[in-house]
């Protein structure tokens, strides 16, 4: 009876939908390459609101990473800053963004892992035999002060999620996932609740993209590319209009002058989509 207790259940209509408008066609990778435009035109549209989520999200992220930079504890040769986790194309996605970040904040010590190599050493219960020939273990890692960004478009993806619940153990709050929706397993692991007026925890990143049958990777590729490059140029701007002490303390190079440069081009991304 608890299971279907009235206050147990999920009012559906106060979930936030993020399903496709496009009008059902057969070919499921036809229809997702016709919705790409549309989507990237959400992210942009959700970037550019002062009170948009995923920049919400993003301030978050902006400001753990200047506590983590400013911080009088010098991390030693095993400290990890950010820590990026993902498998298959959303691994490949996210080693672009590490790589990208890693030329923003120089400073920084960004490494990026397969979740499956994650859930391998961490996950690991007593009796079971130990991930052999990994360089990721507590002999060459620290995590203990990493801020850590998830990817997985579905939110669901099993080593991705268990990853997240894993770090989590380590991390605590720090740890950030990038979803195509706000109601995904992923989501739930860090605390968002998919209700409308459910309150924004500033752990989510969300591409718009809703879930997607096709198996081919197209929009929701896209716009997980997009999104995160959204979030380089908030940080970008965020750092390039700090304090000095900050911008030494990071590395940044970038100028604001920089920075709107780059945001002029990001602009043109949508139209010729």
């Amino acid at each position: 009876d608890e299971f279907t207790h009235p206050n147990s259940l999920i009012d559906m209509s106060k979930v936030i939908d993020t399903r496709s408008p496009i009008p059902f066609v057969r070919d499921k990778v036809l229809g997702d390459l016709r919705d790409i435009p549309r989507v990237l035109s959400c992210i942009q549209a959700d970037w550019h609101q002062p009170e948009g989520l995923n920049r919400r999200t993003a301030a978050q992220f902006h400001s753990m990473l200047e506590q983590l930079v400013m911080s009088e504890q010098e991390g030693g040769r095993l400290e990890v800053d950010v820590f990026v986790t993902a498998v298959e194309a959303s691994l490949w996605i996210g080693e672009q963004f590490a790589s990208d970040l890693q030329s923003l904040f120089p400073s920084l010590r960004v490494v990026t892992m397969s979740a499956n190599k994650v859930i391998g050493v961490l996950s690991n219960d007593r009796g079971t035999a130990p991930m052999t020939g990994f360089s990721f273990s507590s002999l060459t890692v620290s995590l203990k002060r990493a801020i850590v960004v998830a990817i997985s478009h579905s939110g669901q993806t099993f080593p991705t999620l268990h990853a997240t619940h894993a770090l989590r153990k380590i991390v605590g709050n720090r740890v950030f996932v990038l979803t195509g929706s706000v109601d995904s397993k992923m989501a739930a692991a860090v605390g968002q609740m998919p209700q409308h007026d459910a309150p924004w925890v500033g752990r989510l990143l969300h591409t718009f993209c809703g879930w997607r049958p096709s198996e081919a990777l197209t929009v929701s590729t896209v716009a997980c590319h997009h999104s995160l490059s959204e979030l380089l140029l908030y940080l970008a701007k965020r750092a390039s209009s700090s304090p000095l002490p900050f911008r030494a303390a990071s590395g940044l190079k970038l100028s604001p002058s920089d920075v709107a440069d780059l945001k002029r081009l990001n602009a043109t991304v949508v139209p010729t989509a």
